[in-house]
């Protein structure tokens, strides 16, 4: 109303002044004056018909400034009343009275506007009373140009500042604004009425569609209505005491998310988080009051705005302990408010405090989320603390969370069960739609538990007492601009973990990981890279690995899951509480890709000996794959590589080793279990033992093949043969074993034979248990010559003939071995000759003793039995008879008499094998047994 007003007191003062030698002169005269003085003030193109002028009143018709085509006033009639000396000195006037007509104005960029008249700024910021007591518009049409476009208007005012009066203005526009913002389709209609009283009320409404930088507002519906007080102080430029107070209502407004506004990252939300938000539905109620300087934004419900995005979240606003909203005076301005959001799978609330400074605001936030199940995330019982200021282009925040997250699915990743507690430092910036994430200095971001796994890829994992710990980069760096893009960067370790890969298992401590990647939503891509080092993990429960070291790369997109890794070197070690297998350092190189796991690695030992290479692969898609390892050809020598210590378990059983052995092993695996098979071979393998009662095994050639490991099982009967077997004194040379594992725990020796004194001895169709239990093997003496067995004894004078058979049951319990019931006889009639020095002295001692060592001269002997008990690392019993008869001279005259021997020997067997003792002890018995016989 200033400016309307302002318009006319210009246009009153320069004309009156300019005419008032011709106020008695022909309107003619007055009208050129008028025009003259107008066009030398700025004023454009002037016509104007003067229909009375005096000292106190003017009257003027169809005044028109501009170009005919394109004027930018034109009014039918003007009516002014004035005194003159006022209007000169305090250029004020009375009242005004103009219209119907027509008024232009352009709006530039900067906020300057023209009414074709003259420029002026329409920031004037001086507070000036009005230049007139009364006002009446009637009809006056005002059309305003701006750099978006064109808005009319319909303004009609009856003012009176003694009595009060009423403005109403009605304005409509298909498209007008500025670049920051601009309306399309709008429509507004405010009425005012001043009270004689002094108070003045006033109702509006706006609809139509708002575009500016910080979001498009669509199907506006903005209504008002209230009042206030002290119009008349208003008028004359004082607001000191002024109050008013308005309701201001919101229904069913539309907010679209501009893409290149700040508030463009609701646009880039995944779907973990309810997806992209791209409207927004705005609709509540408000009280705006304003008393001595003060703005207070405050409601009396209990919601004061609801918003709902087209996600489906209802998100609402009221007041936090009859706080207002919002608060501000000369010094500050603050906004208090309790804020819930809440859709079929959501509920969280926050208590939003914040704080004007600077250009700034200052946010203290207290979030609580008691549940959430989107379409990819779930969580319960979360909370977290926001502090962060909001500048007009950066915001800064610190948070602090603790919750439960029960599922998040990006991608084709996984995330199950995860407790989360720790701390977020943040930095936006909104220009440049960037936003860095970081953890504080050496503080760790805590996971308890988590489950993770990769959709189709047969691929699980789990974490305990995990920790997200920062390193020399963000944690996370995420910009939505044109190619949106998260960069993330964190050291990864945890108390214990376990992860699966089709039917491998991973289960223990893991390594540290040292991680960089980064996220690319437009492609659903995620790579990742980095290192690790550390951790103490089993495969499978049957091998652990401590101390492992090496390197890794992956992608993962929507399709496909792709990978590398390098791992330089780990200790492997049997993980039974005995180990059978030394600790080995094995090398693997691995990559994935096509839902295929590929794999190299060598074993050595941890001095450095090379062992072996194998490779694999492992399909995840079917949960199915192969391994091979081939061993490098093992020399074993003394001071080199031995047995016992690639395998503690025959410490003590197997000693010094020497030759070669090389083989190989293949895996295979699938879902219904797994599947092994090996192929070994021993070239000349010579070694003490096994065990106390064998001095040496020689010469062990030979090759197997197992059809299975778990269980073991050989691939049919399997040969070997043995240059020698020492026990010391008796030497068993050029054997030869035939055997099979049937694959039921068992080891079935189908035969193995020894060359002995010209028969053999052998074990034949005998099976043993493998799990430690009791063993029975029945080692049978087959045809062995009488004659060569004593021609070994070697006591002088003694020799025979005839063949020995029988069996020595080897029994083996809790690791000893002992002969059960052994048995050997003659097979047929037999002689036993003795002509040694024992039946010379026997002779001169007396007839009795005489015969006795004549029958032994030549004892033809028809039944032959040696009976065998007791433990090999022990004593023995050996009970021999002898049946038969001998050749005794009676009268100078031979005669046959029948004749009969037991003898009983009671000795170690390790003693017996030492053939001086043998043969002193045979040579005693035999002395007792004749001494016996007489």
């Amino acid at each position: 109303m200033k400016w309307v007003g302002r318009f006319f007191l210009g246009l009153l003062v320069l004309a009156g002044l300019s005419v008032a030698f011709a106020l008695f002169s022909r309107h003619s005269l007055a009208e050129w004056a008028m025009t003259w003085a107008l066009h030398n003030a700025g004023y454009r193109q002037v016509d104007v018909e003067v229909a009375s002028l005096s000292f106190d009143r003017l009257t003027l018709y169809d005044l028109a400034i501009g170009p005919a085509a394109e004027e930018t006033v034109f009014l039918d009639r003007v009516d002014v009343s004035y005194d003159i000396e006022t209007l000169i000195r305090e250029r004020r006037v009375n009242s005004v009275r103009a219209g119907p007509g027509r008024i232009s104005v352009r709006i530039a960029s900067g906020g300057n506007f023209d009414l074709g008249l003259t420029s002026a700024q329409s920031n004037d910021d001086k507070s000036r009373p009005l230049p007139f007591e009364t006002l009446l518009l009637e009809r006056l049409e005002i059309e305003v140009e701006t750099p978006e476009g064109k808005a009319s208007a319909l303004l009609n005012a009856d003012y009176s500042a003694a009595k009060g009066g009423d403005i109403a203005l009605e304005v409509e526009t298909d498209s007008a604004g500025f670049d920051l913002a601009s309306v399309e389709n709008a429509e507004a209609d405010i009425k005012i009425i001043f009270a004689e009283s002094g108070d003045m009320r006033g109702e509006g409404k706006f609809r139509g569609d708002i575009y500016s930088a910080y979001g498009d507002i669509n199907q506006s519906d903005i209504r008002f209505s209230g009042g206030g007080n002290s119009w008349r102080d208003l008028a004359r430029g004082d607001f000191r005491n002024f109050t008013a107070a308005a309701l201001v209502s919101v229904e069913n407004t539309i907010v679209d998310i501009d893409a290149n506004g700040p508030l463009s990252a609701l646009n880039l939300l995944p779907a973990p988080l309810g997806g992209a938000v791209n409207q927004v539905s705005a609709s509540g109620e408000a009280k705006l009051r304003y008393e001595n300087g003060i703005i207070i934004v405050e409601s009396d419900d209990e919601t004061l705005l609801q918003l709902e995005t087209d996600t489906g979240v209802m998100l609402s606003a009221s007041s936090n302990a009859g706080e207002p909203l919002f608060y501000s005076d000369d010094k500050t301005s603050r906004i208090a408010a309790l804020t819930t959001a809440r859709s079929g799978v959501l509920s969280a609330a926050a208590n939003v405090s914040a704080e004007r400074v600077a250009d700034g605001w200052l946010v203290d936030a207290p979030i609580r989320i008691s549940g959430a199940a989107l379409e990819t995330l779930s969580f319960s019982d979360t909370s977290a603390s926001l502090k962060a200021t909001f500048g007009p282009d950066r915001i800064t925040a610190e948070t602090a969370l603790s919750g439960a997250l029960e599922r998040a699915d990006i991608g084709r990743f996984s995330m199950r069960k995860a407790s989360v507690e720790g701390q977020l430092l943040a930095d936006i910036d909104l220009a440049g739609q960037v936003a860095i994430i970081r953890l504080p200095q050496e503080t760790c971001f805590k996971l308890k538990t988590a489950e993770a796994s990769v959709i189709q890829q047969n691929m699980r994992s789990r974490l305990n007492k995990a920790r997200l710990c920062p390193s020399d980069q963000p944690l996370l760096t995420l910009n939505w601009r044109e190619d949106p893009s998260a960069v993330y960067s964190a050291n990864v370790d945890a108390d214990d973990f376990s992860f699966q890969m089709g039917e491998t298992i991973f289960e223990g401590m893991p390594p540290r990981f040292e991680l960089a990647g980064a996220y690319q939503p437009s492609e659903n891509l995620t790579n990742v890279s980095g290192s690790f080092a550390g951790g103490t993990f089993t495969i499978n429960d049957l091998l652990k690995l401590e101390a492992a070291e090496g390197v890794l790369t992956a992608s993962l997109n929507k399709d496909a899951l792709s990978a590398s890794a390098d791992l330089k070197r780990t200790l492997v070690r049997e993980a039974a509480a005995t180990p059978n297998i030394a600790p080995l350092v094995a090398s693997v190189s691995a990559t994935l890709e096509d839902d295929v796991a590929r794999f190299d690695y060598s074993v050595e030992t941890p001095r450095g000996v090379a062992l072996g290479r194998g490779q694999g692969r492992h399909d995840l898609s079917k949960a199915e794959g192969v391994a091979t390892f081939r061993f490098d050809r093992l020399r074993f020598a003394a001071g080199g590589l031995q047995p016992d210590r690639l395998a503690p378990v025959l410490k003590g059983f197997i000693g010094l080793t020497t030759g070669a052995a090389d083989g190989s092993a293949e895996f295979s695996w699938r879902p219904e279990g797994v599947e092994s098979e090996a192929a070994l071979s021993f070239d000349n393998v010579t070694f003490g033992g096994p065990g106390l009662t064998v001095t040496q095994t020689k010469d062990l050639t030979g090759a197997l093949s197992f059809a299975s490991l778990t269980p073991l099982q050989t691939d049919g009967a399997q040969i070997l043969t043995i240059g020698g077997v020492d026990f010391g004194a008796l030497q068993l040379e050029d054997g030869e074993v035939r055997f099979a594992l049937p694959g039921d725990e068992t080891l079935v020796i189908e035969s193995a034979v020894f060359p002995w004194f010209g028969g053999a001895m052998a074990v034949r169709d005998a099976t043993a248990a493998l799990d430690g239990g009791t063993v029975t093997a029945p080692l049978s003496v087959e045809a062995v010559d009488l004659s060569l067995i004593l021609d070994y004894v070697d006591i002088d004078g003694l020799s025979g003939a005839g063949t020995l058979n029988g069996v020595l049951p080897i029994v083996v319990k809790d690791g000893r071995a002992s002969i059960e019931d052994g048995a050997l006889t003659a097979e047929g009639p037999g002689v036993l000759r003795y002509v040694g020095q024992a039946g010379a002295a026997a002779s001169a001692a007396g007839d009795d003793a005489k015969i006795a060592f004549d029958v032994l001269r030549n004892l033809e002997y028809e039944r032959l039995e040696v009976r065998v008990d007791g433990p090999l690392d022990g004593r023995l019993d050996f009970r021999i008879q002898f049946e038969g008869s001998g050749d005794v001279q009676v009268n100078r005259q031979n005669v046959r008499v029948p004749v009969k021997y037991n003898i009983t020997l009671d000795a170690a067997l390790l003693e017996l094998l030492n053939q001086a003792n043998l043969s002193r002890d045979l040579q005693m018995q035999i002395e007792q047994a004749v001494s016996g016989a007489q």
